[in-house]
């Protein structure tokens, strides 16, 4: 088996895309860094970026510096490292107790490009994951980018948010089994952009197999409309998570309940020609805000044959104070083990940096455990925290 010297030696060249170092040990160092051949004043060097926050620091070394760098910090400072390059794609993953696995496959031959040089060339153009000048199909659909593929100006920041969103993506996809279908589950309150940027990544750019459950709000724009029905045409689950998301209305009387989540299912009937059956409460079945016992309005979902879905483990990333992404992993591993059949409550968002962060040892830790991670269905049975057959 390759040692990580043998790799690097053979890999950080020319021809190498990027090496992305992850799964940081400690939270006072840097949580990330980000590795790629730049070309200066003629002479190839290795531009290391580390995050520390929201800071980014840059460094460039050249080839047995680098390689010096990379080994130490996988030695001291991380448990995870990505490698990409012309000829192989690479993996490093370090145990608590410092064991090395290297896992390395090489690619089908390919013949020198005349573009090394351009790629290389060390300028200030952003390198996105989700590219420029050609158009993608969701970004167009949520009027992001043009049909020509300019972004938006009203709307770089989104797209950049969606960029940052989908490298942290990227630290956790040797966690990802390509044997399996992968599923993500949206309890949004927007037009989930960062749902659909992560299905475009996974799906198209790195082709795994990926279905997704949505519940959605109201949103009655034609990009939201083409979106529903995208949702539906592409195999994905769709539930509703009220119209207005106001909980101040919403939970004012049955009848303002009602009005909420009929509007709702009719405008998804409008774009789908389907007529949805699966919810989730604002706040959950068991939230304290409702000005009249949520009894009666679980009475009438069960009246009209809607199935509503809670959760019985939280993650803690909802809650005033950030937690540090060991905190989220620990919550999670500690209520998982105490049921059968767990819902996991977490939230993506742009301030929601490190619950993308404790990914990689949560899914790591409750796979060592034998827990099955699946998908919401018509079949699963809900998680509730008031019971739907406990109420006339």
């Amino acid at each position: 088996m390759m040692n990580i010297e043998e790799l690097l030696n053979n890999y950080i060249d020319e021809n190498l895309h990027r090496v992305i170092l992850s799964n940081a040990v400690s939270k006072e160092k840097a949580s990330k860094v980000r590795i790629r051949p730049v070309l200066l004043k003629g002479e190839v060097m290795y531009q290391c970026t580390e995050t520390h926050g929201p800071k980014e620091i840059h460094k460039n070394y050249g080839k047995e510096e680098v390689i010096s760098y990379i080994c130490a910090a996988l030695e001291e400072d991380f448990r995870q490292m990505q490698l990409e390059s012309e000829e192989a794609d690479a993996t490093v993953l370090v145990s608590k107790k410092g064991k090395m696995t290297v896992k390395c496959k090489k690619k089908e031959a390919v013949s020198e490009s005349s573009h090394v040089s351009s790629r290389l060339e060390h300028n200030r153009k952003k390198k996105y994951i989700l590219e420029t000048e050609k158009p993608i199909p969701f970004l167009v659909d949520l009027g992001v980018m043009s049909s020509s593929g300019k972004i938006i100006h009203a709307k770089y920041d989104k797209f950049r948010q969606m960029n940052r969103y989908l490298e942290f993506i990227e630290d956790i996809l040797p966690k990802l089994p390509k044997n399996r279908e992968i599923t993500i589950i949206d309890f949004g309150c927007g037009k989930s952009y960062l749902t659909f940027a992560m299905y475009y990544y996974l799906k198209i750019l790195k082709q795994y197999d990926v279905k997704a459950s949505f519940f959605v709000v109201g949103k009655e724009d034609d990009a939201s409309m083409e979106m529903y029905q995208r949702i539906i045409n592409e195999g994905h689950a769709l539930g509703m998570h009220s119209f207005s998301h106001q909980y101040s209305t919403i939970y004012q009387t049955v009848d303002s309940f009602t009005q909420d989540l009929e509007k709702l299912q009719n405008l998804l009937k409008v774009a789908t020609g389907k007529k949805i059956k699966l919810y989730r409460f604002p706040g959950g079945s068991s939230n304290k805000v409702s000005n009249i016992g949520m009894e009666e309005f679980i009475h009438y979902l069960n009246q009209n044959d809607i199935v509503y879905y809670d959760w019985n483990v939280s993650s803690g990333d909802a809650t005033s104070q950030e937690l540090a992404p060991e905190e989220l992993v620990q919550n999670v591993l500690n209520d998982v083990k105490m049921y059968k059949n767990s819902v996991v409550l977490m939230h993506d968002g742009a301030n929601k940096v490190n619950t993308v962060r404790a990914l990689p040892e949560m899914i790591e830790k409750l796979e060592e455990m034998d827990v099955e991670l699946l998908p919401i269905t018509d079949e699963t049975k809900p998680i509730q925290h008031l019971k739907a057959e406990e109420v006339d």
